[in-house]
């Protein structure tokens, strides 16, 4: 699915606890480039501090970015959410 919606600009996704690492990092690479809106809620396991990190590296374009109740974002995630330079609108409720 990810290597055909390749022009996909915004993304929100709930309650995703079936993505593996691996997945997130191939949405990360494939789309990241062009995502400029990202929405994330009620994560647990798979998405974590390395996770983030691998979102700032290839999300250089994000303008808004909403992470909402995901379990295993810590002080990495925010050092790591802290040097993207494009976002204008921000939203963390981590615990």
């Amino acid at each position: 699915m990810i290597e055909k919606n390749t022009k996909i600009t915004q993304l929100q996704l709930g309650a995703s606890n079936l993505i593996s690492e691996d997945t997130w990092r191939l949405l990360f690479k494939t789309l990241g480039p062009q995502l400029q809106s990202l929405k994330l809620s009620e994560l647990n396991d798979s998405f974590n501090d390395e996770t983030v990190q691998e979102m700032t590296q290839h999300c250089g374009q994000l303008q808004r970015l909403k992470l909402r109740t995901c379990l295993k974002l810590d002080e990495p995630s925010l050092k790591s959410i802290s040097s993207m330079t494009t976002l204008e609108h921000l939203t963390l409720a981590v615990g």
